[in-house]
């Protein structure tokens, strides 16, 4: 399957053997690139020109029901960071590395999305809410409008 993806004006072309449906998701870790099949509940990896796939919510679907919406993932020396959209109440999943262990689960914000870290906290955009939370209990409310924040 060929699948063309834009980087800061720069078009690539990725043939995958593997499904990519629904790609919200990109990273780039320890020698691996990372994309999400949130249809799938799927994360694609390609690693030394092989592919695979890594499923962090558990065993795959019989059929793909995109319930959890894997919409970010993002790698720190911290760990693996994936987002769960769950299409309501969001959370967070902390690996040790890719396919690993899951070391913790965050539950927050609504419908949540782009993870980013400052000054040690972890910040997302939840946009059922209309805010951006941050996990040390901060949040700056954007009225519900969408903002250049989320």
């Amino acid at each position: 399957m060929s699948h063309r993806i834009s980087v800061w004006g720069a078009s690539y072309v990725i043939e995958s053997p593997i499904a990519l449906r629904d790609l919200h998701g990109i990273a780039y870790c320890n020698g691996s690139l990372l994309l999400t099949s949130t249809r799938d509940e799927k994360i694609v990896v390609l690693r030394d020109g092989s592919w695979d796939s890594w499923h962090p919510t558990g065993q795959p679907a019989e059929e793909a029901t995109d319930k959890s919406h894997i919409n970010t993932i993002v790698t720190t020396s911290d760990g693996l960071f994936v987002m769960l959209h769950n299409l309501g109440d969001s959370e967070v999943l902390r690996f040790d590395k890719v396919g690993g262990r899951l070391l913790d689960r965050y539950q927050i914000g609504k419908q949540a999305h782009n993870i980013w870290f400052d000054g040690g906290k972890m910040r997302v955009c939840s946009s059922g809410e209309g805010k951006m939370l941050v996990t040390n209990g901060f949040l700056l409310e954007n009225g519900r409008l969408p903002s250049r924040l989320c």
